[in-house]
């Protein structure tokens, strides 16, 4: 298994993605499109090459490595955050990328905050392993001297809990990925300008391919949007997140719910069999024929709420509340007066946050878990 990748990118009408025309103040409204993009399509990560990174975030800064020289590092993955809300994946191979912080520093929300990743090819030097460990940034191994793609993918995906990435690279990186048929989606945001000679494609040396058109929106009388679909493009199994997280919000013990993969949906059934009605009795008997068709989804005692509350006390840094909080889910009746509680204290809203969040990281692990990609539809 392996993300979804939706190549995003802003392009002339000619095709370019790199090149002076792109800081012209014609391209202004569709790097601007191209940015509220960036942070409504839902992905859990955004990925780029050593370039890219470069230019938008490190500024060719490099850490001095004297101190690691003597440094003798295993060739293991290091997974310093396997939790962060969204990730900067950096497709580094010889780790030349000069990250002060473990998470990236910029305004725009789409990329401020995301936990780094560098993906690295087994032939980096040892003293820049031990930099990133003691910076915290995350890093993995793909080849030992060359970019195995495929590899990189499957450990974003089985590691990191990536359903969704978003690839905003320069031509060779998003030629690689072409090449590889890795490409699901491509976002393109067309500006109205013709870029010059020097300026570089989409896809550098990329194959023969076939995408569907499945939108094209007219932004301004400068700006186009659009969507295509690879044509035969995978068919894993997909849960959609909203479905998923709305499933396990109303789960209880009176009853199981089934995600349908046909109709991207969930369905229930009453632990009470001898109450069911007849079309219950035909969706238990269809689940029972079609058993490659659903799935059943977790319920109150996988998801673990009680726990859930604990961990939400243990981040509080008031440590007067996070005793009578301790106190108040002792026993029965604990999330009667869990909440009781947090409203008074004006905490509910915090508490609903983690709460969506926990719920979003089980989610993820549970796909992952199963070989199920999870699609963030909301």
């Amino acid at each position: 298994m392996r993300p979804h990748i939706i190549c995003h990118m802003v392009i002339s009408i000619d095709g370019k993605v790199t090149g002076t025309f792109l800081g012209r103040e014609e391209c202004v409204p569709a790097t601007e499109e191209y940015y509220r993009l960036n942070r409504e399509i839902p992905a859990e990560a955004f990925a780029c090459g050593r370039i890219t990174m470069e230019e938008s975030f490190t500024g060719g800064w490099y850490p001095d490595l004297s101190e690691f020289a003597k440094e003798k590092m295993d060739r293991e993955d290091f997974i310093a955050d396997s939790n962060a809300s969204r990730y900067a994946i950096a497709f580094d191979r010889r780790g030349k990328l000069g990250w002060k912080t473990s998470t990236i520093e910029d305004e725009d929300p789409g990329y401020g905050g995301a936990h780094i990743v560098e993906v690295l090819c087994e032939d980096v030097d040892d003293a820049y392993l031990a930099y990133l460990r003691r910076i915290g940034v995350s890093y993995l191994f793909a080849g030992k001297s060359e970019m195995d793609l495929e590899v990189a993918l499957e450990k974003l995906w089985s590691k990191f809990s990536i359903n969704d990435l978003l690839l905003e690279g320069g031509s060779e990186i998003n030629g690689a990925f072409e090449r590889a048929g890795l490409i699901d989606e491509l976002s393109l945001v067309q500006t109205s300008v013709i870029a010059d000679a020097d300026s570089k494609p989409l896809f550098e040396r990329g194959n023969l391919g076939d995408f569907l058109l499945k939108e094209a929106k007219m932004v301004s009388g400068y700006v186009l949007y659009l969507r295509y679909l690879k044509k035969n493009h995978r068919t894993d199994r997909v849960i959609k997140m909203s479905v998923l997280m709305e499933a396990m919000e109303l789960a209880s013990d009176a009853g199981t719910y089934y995600y349908d993969f046909d109709k991207q949906e969930s369905i229930y059934l009453s632990e009470d069999s001898w109450n069911w009605d007849e079309e219950d009795k035909e969706i238990a008997e269809q689940i029972e024929l079609e058993w490659d068709r659903f799935i059943r989804l977790p319920g109150q005692y996988e998801i673990h709420g009680y726990r859930m509350m604990e961990e939400f006390i243990e981040e509080l840094d008031d440590l007067k509340m996070q005793s009578e909080l301790y106190r108040a889910i002792q026993g029965r009746g604990a999330f009667r007066r869990f909440k009781d509680r947090i409203r008074r204290e004006g905490m509910e809203q915090r508490w609903y946050d983690f709460q969506n969040e926990s719920y979003r990281r089980f989610a993820l692990r549970w796909c992952r878990d199963r070989e199920i990609r999870c699609e963030m539809d909301g």
